[in-house]
């Protein structure tokens, strides 16, 4: 079995947005590293927040209605500001309805390690938490939909002959 370093060296040309060196890395750590939080900047519209949750809370869903109320108030911002506020309280509808107690006990790297493995090497325990992560966000959904298409089109790769071929070169 070769090692999981030299699977990435056929396709680093096609890649370009990892080096080699950063994946070989990972690899050899097992695990992805984690990413520190950035900090949210202050935003005209954080003191109108709060007025948009109990809205939210009372049932109001629709944008433009949102908007009109909070300039009236003295928002100044514009409705794609809301929009993007209330995209937030929708997925986090979502993300409450899932099973987000499990979801919590992962670090960044764990589900990482998570979304490259193999499904079929997932126990059910494991492949119930990757179906609550991708229930829990888009993003995350296809971030894991982009992750196993590349390492599927790896695996096609490494079956054609200039495949091998790359592969059997990068292992001397």
């Amino acid at each position: 079995m070769p090692s999981n370093a030299s699977i990435f060296k056929p396709l680093s040309p096609f890649s370009g947005a990892l080096p080699e060196r950063t994946v070989r890395d990972w690899l050899k750590q097992g695990s992805y590293p984690e990413v520190r939080k950035r900090r949210k900047r202050q935003s005209t519209f954080d003191s109108f927040a709060p007025y948009i949750l109990s809205r939210w809370q009372a049932g109001e869903r629709n944008g433009l209605t949102l908007w009109k109320e909070i300039k009236q108030q003295g928002y100044s911002g514009t409705e794609r500001t809301v929009y993007r506020h209330l995209e937030t309280l929708k997925q986090a509808e979502v993300k409450t309805s899932t099973n987000l107690h499990r979801l919590q006990k992962f670090s960044a790297n764990t589900a990482v390690w998570l979304f490259v493995r193999d499904l079929k090497t997932l126990d059910d325990i494991e492949r119930d938490d990757l179906a609550a992560f991708c229930q829990a966000s888009t993003t995350l959904n296809r971030a894991y939909d982009l992750i196993q298409g590349f390492f599927s089109m790896e695996r096609r790769v490494r079956r054609t002959p200039i495949g091998r071929l790359a592969h059997a070169n990068s292992a001397e």
